[in-house]
């Protein structure tokens, strides 16, 4: 999917993108903001690597990344929720996980995508083994390709919340 389908269809229908991303670390808004016009529809990013930015700034659950740590289904999930309630976008994208280098957990990467009737969130595939830099890059593809499935043809890869 050519990423300029995705912009043309948010500004056609005049809806609008935040994101909370924490492994990608800025990777997907940087895509976004390649294209210009772009502004016609995404409002931001929500950058918060720290656990303490996850709760602060998008009230993800201080007691749930305790219990679950930030590298989990239920995180992406509130990080996704923080950045549709906080940015007031029709849609957000959310991802969080262990990009590496090191660490038994490389590669587990969870995503989220929502708007405001319906939320999916899921484990990205195919990130185990890779090297940091493709990591974040697959993980921004897969999403940028998962929500223009949504929204053009109602398919999403994850599972809905």
């Amino acid at each position: 999917m050519p990423l300029k389908h995705l912009q043309q269809l948010f500004i056609k229908k005049n809806w609008t993108l935040s994101l909370a991303e924490s492994c990608t670390g800025g990777l997907i808004a940087s895509t976004l903001t390649k294209l210009p016009g772009s502004s016609a529809y995404f409002l931001g990013s929500f950058v918060t690597y720290c656990d303490a930015m996850k709760v602060d700034v998008l009230g993800v659950s201080d007691a749930l990344i305790k219990e679950k740590t930030a590298v989990s289904l239920d995180v992406c999930k509130q990080m996704c929720m923080g950045a549709l309630k906080r940015a007031k976008s029709d849609f957000a994208i959310a991802v969080t996980g262990d990009a590496g280098p090191d660490g038994d957990r490389v590669g587990e990467v969870f995503g989220a995508i929502g708007g405001k009737d319906s939320l999916f969130v899921g484990k990205i595939p195919g990130l185990t083994g890779l090297k940091r830099e493709e990591v974040q890059q697959k993980a921004t593809d897969f999403l940028l390709n998962a929500l223009y499935n949504f929204v053009k043809n109602n398919e999403v890869p994850f599972v809905k919340q």
